[in-house]
């Protein structure tokens, strides 16, 4: 076997596009796919934390891109996706795949050289990580053709498992930030999967490592008796097709930019993520769970979801407290494309409502990460209102934020099926404040993306 993968830069302009229009490197038993996912985004917000002196007017400033008091930069420029995606088949029944990112690159106003130390007031340690490459995905799968629809195949590596789709780094979403339901149990771990493809569905399973929500240091950090035994991550999920022009299951993407078709999608999954250290001598154990609808009717693309999880601290077992946590979320979002101007315009809009504690509300800000106990804990400045489990906040995505009603509006502008420009204004409003003054935030997002 001889593979080209040293050609000259001449033969490498010769190479055809294929799915997405990644680079395409083959020969008679293998095929290698090179490809790149790039974001750069650019945004600007306004926020308030809530809480202020009686008769103060409004809630102090507060800056959502570093999660702390004070006021925002001016812009905030970030990398939201920085990724190098391999993929590949040998023959017809194996097939593999290699991803490096450095994803949110200098987000959060971090523009240092990586490594650099911070000084001054405050100074914290090194500046910036952001910029530091990492693994992203890497896995190999083995194919079995059962019949002429369906497929079974076994998976090991690094991968999100086939569970809550909201948290996976998706080149079709709707809006530049993914949906709030990322914030419940989103996990990206080594471990296998066993999936059934067939005609009208997918189902699979996974078990992986497990979420390690506590892990902040070493596992004796967390567990002084010698114990230091973990579980495991499992979850399963289907998507089946009720229907669909082509006769065959649709694609799971929040948008169809445009693409000519009609179908119906229905889905749902669970998770469980066993005996996970959350704090000293605290084992977490939580389960998620979530139903989502799909709708595509050529430029018009509908998503509605409902998730919930419920998480229970072994620490926290006297009675009287809240060891049992229930967290939700309810999304519904649509958006239309149409051609105009030589390029297809769509405008989109979302309605969200999360609440992470359903027993109590949280007086906190946009993404303060009221996490400094547990969910019977007061939070300051409140004497009715509990705080978080401390590592709630580690399951939540890029895009994470506090309980609160969410609105999203925005202009996807989608220049070729490579390239586009999604323009967006998030309006959020947190559950409870002080002196009648309630958190809220403002923030505008421009982002530009270079998928193939």
């Amino acid at each position: 076997m001889r593979v080209p993968l040293l050609a000259s830069l001449g033969a490498m302009a010769c190479f055809t596009p294929f799915a997405h229009g990644a680079v395409t490197l083959a020969d008679n038993d293998l095929t290698l796919n090179f490809g790149m996912d790039v974001q750069a985004r650019a945004q600007v917000a306004n926020a308030s934390t809530g809480t202020n002196a009686a008769g103060a007017g409004a809630g102090s400033p507060y800056d959502v891109f570093r999660g702390a008091p004070g006021e925002s930069n001016d812009v905030d420029f970030s990398m939201r996706r920085a990724r190098l995606l391999m993929d590949g088949a040998y023959g017809t029944d194996w097939k593999f795949f290699m991803g490096l990112n450095a994803d949110n690159f200098d987000r959060n106003g971090d523009n240092g050289l990586s490594g650099q130390a911070q000084t001054g007031a405050g100074a914290g340690g090194q500046n910036d990580s952001s910029r530091n490459v990492q693994l992203f995905k890497a896995y190999l799968r083995h194919i079995w053709k059962l019949d002429e629809d369906d497929n079974a195949t076994l998976q090991g590596g690094l991968d999100y498992p086939f569970f809550n789709r909201a948290i996976i780094g998706d080149p079709w979403w709707l809006f530049p930030q993914q949906r709030a339901s990322g914030n419940l149990m989103g996990n990206r771990a080594v471990g296998t999967r066993f999936m059934i493809n067939g005609r009208m569905f997918d189902w699979g399973f996974d078990i992986d490592e497990s979420m390690d929500p506590g892990q902040a240091a070493t596992a004796q950090a967390y567990q002084t008796t010698g114990d230091h035994r973990e579980g495991l991550f499992y979850s399963t999920r289907i998507e089946y097709t009720l229907f669909s022009d082509s006769g065959k299951k649709a694609l799971y993407h929040e948008d169809y930019q445009g693409k000519p078709g009609h179908s119906l999608m229905l889905t749902a999954d669970i998770g469980y993520d066993n005996s996970d250290y959350g704090l000293a001598n605290d084992k977490v154990n939580a389960y998620c769970y979530g139903f989502e609808a799909l709708y595509h009717l050529n430029g018009l693309s509908v998503l509605v979801e409902g998730r919930a999880m419920h998480t229970k601290e072994s620490a926290y077992d006297a009675a009287g407290v809240n060891n049992n946590i229930l967290s939700e979320v309810f999304c519904a979002q649509a958006g239309y494309a149409f051609p105009a101007m030589g390029i297809t315009i769509e405008p989109a809009i979302r309605w969200q409502k999360l609440n992470l504690d359903s027993q109590h509300d949280e007086q906190a800000s946009y993404n303060s990460a009221m996490t400094t106990g547990n969910g019977s804990a007061a939070v300051a400045n409140s004497a009715t209102t509990s705080a978080l489990p401390k590592w709630l906040a580690t399951y939540g995505g890029a895009d994470a934020y506090n309980s609160g009603n969410v609105i999203d509006i925005g202009v996807n502008w989608i220049f070729t099926p490579y390239t586009l420009l999604q323009t967006a204004y998030t309006r959020w409003n947190g559950q409870t404040g002080q002196n009648g003054v309630h958190p809220d935030a403002n923030i505008i997002r421009a982002q530009f993306q270079l998928y193939f």
